[in-house]
């Protein structure tokens, strides 16, 4: 039963290693549409990546093709291939605004439960947090959480066979406005999808050696 244990974690391990190999940033899609339920299972598979203390700071903004908002979402990314030629765009926004929401929320969730060390947790010490940090800590603190999420769902999408493309490169003003939120909401990143062309691969891979960026303890 041990060898089959072994056997069942190194197969595992070398079909993730394979999806993160073959997962590309792709800048060009075919006309192909992507199945919503394969966008749907990914914003699933994102929805369940960690997050600092569990606040899940984020929203996901699915703009299909045929969307009355994909125009204005595509030149919210600044008309780039990788939207313009996207089956679906999804947008990753973090909500620093709704912080002390989420944490009083989940204080409320474990004081149900009748857990109250970690209710008081949420009380005493993530709220207070909260309450020190500045506009641009909160905002930063919540882009990372929101980044894992965005991460998780295209290797989802890849998973699904569709590729992605994240972009940072879009016009945050533009995005708060089309989808009504606050100033306070950070436009982490936009992701395309679609299914990929051998155009929208802009070259081979280049990582430098992974000892360059290792060090072992």
């Amino acid at each position: 039963m041990m060898e089959e244990g072994k056997e069942t974690a190194t197969k595992g391990m070398a079909e993730f290693e394979q999806l993160a190999a073959e997962r590309r940033s792709v800048r060009r899609f075919s006309d192909a549409a992507v199945p919503d339920e394969a966008i749907r299972s990914a914003l699933r598979s994102a929805h369940l990546a960690p997050s600092s203390n569990n606040l899940q700071p984020w929203e996901f903004h699915w703009v299909r093709r045929s969307s009355s908002h994909r125009e204005a979402a595509v030149t919210a990314c600044l008309s780039q291939p990788a939207a313009a030629t996207s089956s679906d765009l999804v947008f990753f926004i973090g909500r620093p605004d709704l912080l002390k929401d989420r944490a009083a929320a989940l204080q409320a969730h474990f004081e149900a439960e009748g857990n109250d060390g970690t209710a008081g947790y949420y009380r005493d010490q993530v709220a207070a947090n909260i309450a020190g940090m500045s506009a641009e800590a909160r905002a930063a603190w919540v882009d990372k959480s929101v980044s894992l999420a965005a991460a998780q769902f295209m290797l989802a999408i890849k998973a699904a066979g569709f590729d992605s493309c994240p972009m940072e490169g879009l016009v945050p003003d533009k995005v708060r406005a089309l989808f009504g939120l606050p100033k306070e909401a950070t436009v982490t990143m936009a992701v395309s999808v679609g299914e990929g062309i051998p155009e929208g691969i802009y070259g081979p891979r280049l990582r430098f050696p992974l000892d360059e960026h290792l060090t072992e303890y």
